[in-house]
C-alpha cells in the first residue's frame, strides 16, 4: 500500500473558496492565503487525531480494516493499492464529511479508482469544530469513509474487470 497524490491528511473548505474570493484583491497571495487556511485546519484534525491514537497511520487503519474485513480471494485480486487522498471536506454550514480516493491495480493489471460519494456521507456528517479537537469522532468519521469504500463497491469494482 502506497501513497500517491500526498501523505498526510487533506482538507477543503473555507479556505478554498475564501482564496477564490481573494484572489480578484490580492491575484496568486489570496490563492495562497486561502490554501493556507485549509492546511491550518487539516493540521488540526491530524494533531487531535494523533492525541487519541499516537501511532495512527492510514495505511496501516485501512490495512486492518482489510484483514478483519476480506476473504482471501478479495486480496488475492489486489495487486497494489494506492492511498491518493484522505482527509475530510465542509458539505455545507459546518459540517464535514470523509475524503477517501483510492487507486487499485488488480492482479489482471487493469486499473480501477474510486472516490468516496460525498452524499453517501452526508448521514454520518460531523461539525468541523468537533473534529478539530475531537480525534476520535475525527477516526470515527474516516472509519465510515473506509467502510463505505470497501464494503459498498471497491471489492466488486476488481472482481468485475478480472
Amino acid at each position: 500500500m502506497s501513497f500517491g497524490e500526498r501523505e498526510t491528511l487533506y482538507f477543503t473548505g473555507r479556505g478554498a473558496a475564501a482564496g477564490i474570493m481573494m484572489d480578484a484583491y490580492l491575484g496568486g497571495a489570496g490563492v495562497a492565503i486561502g490554501i493556507a487556511i485549509d492546511e491550518g485546519i487539516a493540521k488540526d484534525i491530524a494533531v487531535a487525531i494523533q492525541k487519541e491514537s499516537p501511532r495512527f497511520d492510514i495505511r496501516s487503519h485501512i490495512k486492518e480494516f482489510l484483514i478483519k474485513n476480506s476473504s482471501k480471494a478479495e486480496m488475492e485480486a489486489w495487486q497494489k493499492l494506492t492511498i491518493d487522498r484522505y482527509g475530510f471536506q465542509i458539505i455545507d454550514a459546518d459540517f464535514v464529511v470523509p475524503v477517501l480516493d483510492l487507486t487499485m491495480i488488480c492482479t489482471n493489471a487493469n486499473t480501477v479508482s474510486f472516490s468516496l460519494d460525498k452524499d453517501s456521507m452526508n448521514a454520518y456528517k460531523v461539525e468541523l469544530t468537533t473534529i478539530k479537537t475531537d480525534g476520535r469522532a475525527a477516526l470515527q468519521l474516516l472509519n465510515k469513509g473506509i467502510e463505505e469504500v470497501f464494503q459498498e463497491q471497491f471489492y466488486s469494482l476488481c472482481e468485475k474487470n478480472v
